[in-house]
């Protein structure tokens, strides 16, 4: 890891999204406070966190489905510790070959064509073995081989986090079948005694869109 003059959090944020991970306060319920917490953001996830039905979301003020973040093939470029070093830096550490780790999402290239990007990791990087470079070209794909679905509304609760896996019931206005979808960012407005939450969702938990981009 690359030092420089930073809080605490943010460097410790910085090494999370080498991998996709998040690191952030959590509310737990156990200790009853905010803890400060590294997790994945459970991409694969199944399990459904909350059911909202008409009445929990009377208005919306945006549904639009892109592609143009689509990435379906990535390569991650790095320095592979796990081969023999060919040199020292100036400040002798070893420098290790270069190598790459490619990953790709079949079923999102078929429906949409490839759309490919590249990570080259810096020799300063964390990422220097082939098993860290496919958890990273992993959780890139994860997080982009799918469109992104975002939906803007007004809300009548606040107990929910980033992450968290939402059934919204269909109501024939704005859905036509029940969605399934993940918090991807959340916003709150307190005015004149009420809590308004805004949301915006994705189809699967993702942590890191825009700075894989």
């Amino acid at each position: 890891y690359k030092q420089r003059r930073e809080s605490v959090l943010n460097a410790l944020t910085t090494i999370a999204d080498l991998i996709g991970w998040i690191v952030k306060f959590r509310w737990d319920p156990l200790t009853d406070q905010y803890r400060l917490t590294l997790y994945d953001p459970e991409r694969s996830s199944s399990r459904i966190d909350g059911v909202l039905n008409a009445n929990d979301y009377p208005s919306l003020s945006a549904v639009t489905t892109t592609v143009t973040d689509i990435r379906n093939k990535v390569r991650v470029c790095y320095s592979d510790s796990n081969q023999a070093p060919i040199g020292r830096d100036e400040n002798d550490d070893p420098i290790y070959p270069r190598a790459d780790e490619e990953r790709t999402d079949p079923s999102s290239i078929a429906a949409y064509g490839t759309r490919f990007m590249e990570i080259s990791e810096s020799a300063s990087s964390q990422i220097d073995t082939q098993g860290e470079a496919q958890a990273l070209a992993d959780a890139c794909l994860a997080d982009l081989a799918t469109p992104s679905t975002l939906i803007s509304g007004q809300f009548n609760f606040w107990e929910i986090e980033v992450g968290d896996r939402l059934l919204m019931e269909a109501d024939g206005t704005h859905f036509d079948t029940d969605l399934i979808a993940a918090v991807r960012g959340i916003s709150y407005d307190f005015t004149e005694g009420m809590t308004r939450t805004t949301l915006e969702l994705k189809g699967n938990p993702v942590s890191h869109v825009q700075g894989w981009l």
